[in-house]
């Protein structure tokens, strides 16, 4: 039999951080600070703002982070799933969660905050109190 060639990088390459740096470079901005940042990691993209309302934070996001992902994944050839997408506003301030929230517009498509999302397999909530995250956890410690 034929060894069948993939294209592609064989998982744990050395090169693999490298080329991933000069992929994606252009999409992150490779600062974090108090007003937000960015990261990557593999195939997952997370950006963050902070502001005094979830309305400042769409604003921001929809005006700065979005473009700048739209214009990646258009030069770049690569796509962002808008179902994969996922919104969070952090607060414990209930005075700040006001509701409906503004949903974000990418690519002609709505992305409406949720309760909580998973980022690198840690389940966040609004809150920040991690309670999903725990609970999961201990549900798989019980297995």
């Amino acid at each position: 039999m034929d060894d069948i060639q993939e294209p592609g990088l064989p998982q744990g390459s050395p090169l693999s951080p490298v080329l991933y740096i000069l992929y994606n470079g252009n999409l992150l901005l490779g600062k974090i600070n108090a007003e937000g940042g960015d990261m990557g990691f593999v195939d997952d993209y997370t950006a963050w703002v902070v502001g005094n309302s979830a309305e400042e934070n769409i604003l921001k996001l929809q005006e700065a982070v979005i473009p700048r992902v739209v214009d990646w994944e258009r030069k770049s050839g690569a796509t962002f799933e808008a179902d994969k997408t996922q919104l969070i506003h952090f607060t414990r301030n209930r005075a700040n969660a006001q509701r409906p929230f503004t949903p974000l517009r990418m690519n002609r498509a709505d992305i409406s905050p949720q309760a909580t999302v998973k980022v690198l397999g840690v389940h966040l909530d609004e809150q920040l109190r991690m309670s999903e995250h725990i609970q999961k956890a201990a549900q798989r410690a019980k297995v």
